[in-house]
């Protein structure tokens, strides 16, 4: 199974493949490869706010986002 199945489907319904084609496409898995760790981060840090501030998952979510955001 992929790890980016909207971009699958689109380049699946898309019949010519260029280079800039193929760039974009990649380019797209990219994107949706970020946006799906975004959400897991945002998803742990509202499972630790609604829950508990002493939730074992606040110093996972923290590191996660640090690691996005690009800055560790």
């Amino acid at each position: 199974m992929s790890d980016t199945p909207r971009t699958d489907s689109v380049r699946e319904a898309s019949r010519g493949h260029n280079f800039r084609m193929i760039r974009m496409i990649e380019h797209a898995r990219q994107l949706e490869r970020e946006l799906s760790q975004w959400k897991a981060c945002a998803e742990l840090f509202y499972s630790c706010a609604t829950h508990d501030t002493s939730c074992d998952g606040w110093n996972a979510a923290q590191s996660m986002f640090e690691k996005l955001k690009g800055t560790k």
